[in-house]
């Protein structure tokens, strides 16, 4: 797909069942803004996740999201089959996914940021 409004993206994810993102090897590596609107979507999102026990937490201040690790294609396929085969999987994993993103980010983040300022 071409580069997409973040509008447009939101549009094509509603038609999805999961989402992708990247296959990073670098330890700590976090996602980029597609894989935050498919977390914000409520889909479950297959991206090389590269942080050890804890370390994300403790560099963050959150738990991590529910993302499905994934480090090249033959992972991706792997990934994809599962969730095929197991719709009422994807759907509890991309609730959770919904939930996070609803918790640690979005709103609850701007309100968070809020109470800084006022």
């Amino acid at each position: 797909l071409p580069v997409m409004a973040r509008r447009e993206l939101m549009l094509v994810l509603q038609a999805c069942d999961v989402g992708v993102g990247e296959f990073y090897k670098k330890p700590g590596t976090i996602w980029g803004s597609t894989g935050w609107e498919i977390l914000a979507s409520g889909k479950p999102f297959l991206q090389a996740f590269n942080f050890v026990e804890h370390e994300f937490e403790d560099q963050f201040g959150y738990p991590p999201p529910p993302i499905q690790h994934v480090d090249d294609a033959g992972s991706v396929a792997i990934g994809l089959e599962h969730f095929l085969k197991d719709p009422k999987g994807r759907a509890v994993i991309g609730d959770a996914s919904r939930d996070w993103f609803n918790t640690y980010n979005g709103v609850a983040l701007a309100k968070k940021y809020q109470s800084y300022l006022t």
